[in-house]
Parts: C-alpha cells; structure tokens; sequence
C-alpha cells in the first residue's frame, strides 16, 4: 500500500490500491518460504506463489527484467511442487526456498515502479486501523 502524508496524522494514510492485495500476500510468501512446513503445506506454498504471479503477470509496459524475473518465479515454484511430489524433503530444498525468496524481493521491488504517485484510492486507512470506504474521488 502507498502511505500519503498527512499533517495531523501520525505516520500518514495508508491507502489501498489493487495492487495492494497481491504484493502483501507475495510478501507472506517470501517469509513462509524461510520458514520449515510440511509437504503439503509447502505445495499448497508454491501452488500459490505461481498462481499469484501468474495472475498479477507484468504487462507490455514492464520491463523484460520485471517479466524475466517473474517467468523465474514461475519456473522455480512448478520445480518445487514436482520436487515435492517426487518425495524431496523440505530440508533439502532449502536452496531453491532461498532462490525463490529472493527473487519475490526483486519482483516486488521491480513492481513497486508501476504504481502511479497518484492513484483514486478504492478506500483508505490510518495506520493499524480497518479501511474506511470512501465516497468521494480524492485527487
């Protein structure tokens, strides 16, 4: 989510993109990954990881680095489910885990530049609070 500042508010406004879902559920992944999990839970992982890039696909207007790093991620996740389903341990995919982690770094870095600075707000909160739809276009 973009925080606009705001004088009287502390820490600014938050404010919700479409992006925003996609990037934060992303960002769990990349911090499940680190983390050990059974082999269901791992595929269920990776399956997920996939689907969520394949979804959120850059479009014509990225980069070929944004669109290479997200055929990577792609790659990586559909070579962790066939790891899986051949009885590869978690523990010894600890490398590839690394990889992908890093990868959905650069990936939400290299998105983070197709978000205007100036975005109509589908709703906006203050920090920690629940959003608050709004009625009004703010410009």
């Amino acid at each position: 989510a973009q925080v606009w500042r705001v004088s009287g508010v502390a820490g600014g406004v938050e404010v919700e993109t479409p992006d925003t879902q996609p990037i934060r559920v992303l960002a769990a992944l990349a911090t499940a990954l680190q983390q050990d999990a059974t082999a269901e839970l791992r595929t269920q992982q990776f399956n997920n990881l996939y689907e969520i890039v394949e979804q959120y696909c850059p479009t014509h207007d990225d980069g070929p680095r944004t669109r290479r790093t997200a055929a990577d991620i792609r790659s990586l996740a559909r070579r962790g489910v066939d790891l899986l389903a051949r009885g590869t341990s978690d523990s010894r995919l600890r490398g590839l885990r690394k990889r992908l982690h890093s990868l959905i770094i650069t990936y939400l870095h290299q998105v983070q530049g197709r978000v205007s600075s100036i975005v109509a707000p589908r709703s906006i909160r203050a920090a920690g609070a629940k959003p608050v739809l709004l009625t009004t276009r703010m410009t």
